[in-house]
C-alpha cells in the first residue's frame, strides 16, 4: 500500500538511494530548481526528466530531477545549485538521502520577499507563476525571480494543501509585499561553486587567493610573500566579471 505523504501526493515504493551533493555544471540550471543525478541512478530509480525527488539534508525539500552528463555515469553524484543546497541544508560533498516522489498540483502558493519590501505589479503574480510552473516547492524553500539581469529571492511562506507541492497551471499564485521572518531560512551567498565551467581558472584564483588566507604558515614556511591581487583578462564575454 503507498503511503500518503501530503494531500493528494504519493510516495513512490520505498526506494531511498544515498547520494553525494555535487556542484553544477552548466551555469544555466542555476534558479531552475532541479537536480542532475547520475543516469545509473535514475534508471535505478526508474525516473524520468521531470519527474520529483525528495530530498533528505538537514531539512527536507523537492526537486525536479534531470539527468547528468556521461562523466556522471557511476559517481553517485547529485548536482545542484546553491539554491538547492540552502533548501536541503548541506554542502557540497555531503551525502543525502534522496526519494522518488510524485507530487501533488498546489492549489495555492503564498510567497513573500527575503530582506526588504519590494512593491507588487498587477501583472507580477502572472509573471512568478510564468517562470515556477512545475516548480516543486516546499514550506521555507527559498526561490529565484529573474527582473531586470538579477534575481529576486522569495520566501516560501504557505501552500494549499500541505507543505508542498508543484506549482502547476491551477495553482494560484499570492506574492506579499512585506519580507518574511524565517530567522533560519538564509539565502546562500553565490559562490564559485554556481558557476559552471571556468574549472582551471576557479582553481588558479583559489591558489592565489583562498590559499594565502587559510594557509597563511605555508608562505611564512618558505619565506615568500602571498599575492596581492589577481588582474582577470580576456576578452568580452568569458566570464571575468562572473568570477570577480
Amino acid at each position: 500500500m503507498v503511503r500518503k505523504q501530503n494531500p493528494g501526493d504519493d510516495e513512490k515504493e520505498s526506494r531511498d538511494v544515498t547520494l553525494i551533493v555535487a556542484d553544477i555544471i552548466k551555469q544555466a540550471d542555476f534558479g531552475r530548481g532541479i537536480v542532475r543525478l547520475d543516469p545509473e541512478i535514475m534508471k535505478q530509480l526508474d525516473l524520468t526528466s521531470g519527474d520529483y525527488l525528495r530530498i533528505y539534508g538537514s531539512r527536507v525539500t523537492h526537486c525536479r530531477v534531470m539527468p547528468s552528463v556521461s562523466m556522471d555515469v557511476g559517481t553517485r553524484y547529485i548536482r545542484m545549485d546553491k539554491i538547492v543546497k540552502g533548501n536541503a541544508g548541506v554542502r557540497t560533498g555531503d551525502k543525502v538521502r534522496v526519494r522518488p516522489v510524485d507530487i501533488g498540483e498546489a492549489s495555492k502558493v503564498v510567497l513573500a520577499p527575503q530582506d526588504h519590501m519590494i512593491r507588487v505589479a498587477p501583472d507580477f503574480h502572472t509573471w512568478v507563476k510564468r517562470r515556477l510552473l512545475d516548480f516543486a516547492v516546499t514550506k521555507g524553500d527559498v526561490v529565484l525571480i529573474p527582473i531586470f539581469q538579477r534575481f529576486i529571492s522569495l520566501i516560501v511562506v504557505s501552500l494549499t494543501p500541505g507543505t508542498y507541492g508543484k506549482i502547476g497551471p491551477n495553482t494560484i499564485i499570492e506574492v506579499r509585499e512585506s519580507p518574511v521572518e524565517l530567522a533560519r531560512v538564509v539565502l546562500p551567498t553565490i559562490t564559485y561553486e554556481d558557476i559552471g565551467g571556468l574549472r582551471e581558472e576557479i582553481q588558479r584564483i583559489r591558489e592565489m587567493v583562498e590559499l594565502p588566507l587559510r594557509h597563511p604558515e605555508l608562505f611564512r614556511h618558505l619565506g615568500i610573500d602571498p599575492p596581492k591581487g589577481v588582474l582577470l583578462y580576456g576578452p568580452p564575454g568569458t566570464g571575468k566579471t562572473l568570477l570577480a
